[in-house]
């Protein structure tokens, strides 16, 4: 279910993967600034590289989040821990995991 509201973007319980996160989410680039990106219960992180680097590349570039909801997404410790600490060095954004 694909929910937008003002600047809050929820894809809840879709399916998704780090692939399809990528492609849907890449329309969202135009917007500048949103307030929440929740993608609760998805299947980002069976293999989240991809969405990993999406979020790299255009949150140090093209787009504002203030918090990104990640919750049931399957994402190992390791995983989370990496994704975590990478985004902690530069303050941005908040995350749920």
């Amino acid at each position: 279910m694909y929910v937008k509201h003002s600047d809050i973007l929820r894809f809840l319980d879709c399916g998704l993967t780090s692939d399809d996160a990528t492609w849907h989410l890449s329309g969202i680039l135009t917007w500048g600034h949103v307030k929440i990106l929740d993608l609760t219960n998805n299947n980002i992180g069976i293999e989240p590289e991809n969405f990993f680097q999406w979020l790299k590349k255009n949150l140090w570039g093209e787009l504002s989040i203030d918090k990104i909801i990640l919750l049931d997404n399957k994402f190992t410790e390791d995983n989370k821990s990496k994704m975590l600490q990478e985004f902690e060095k530069y303050g941005y954004p908040q995350f749920v995991m």
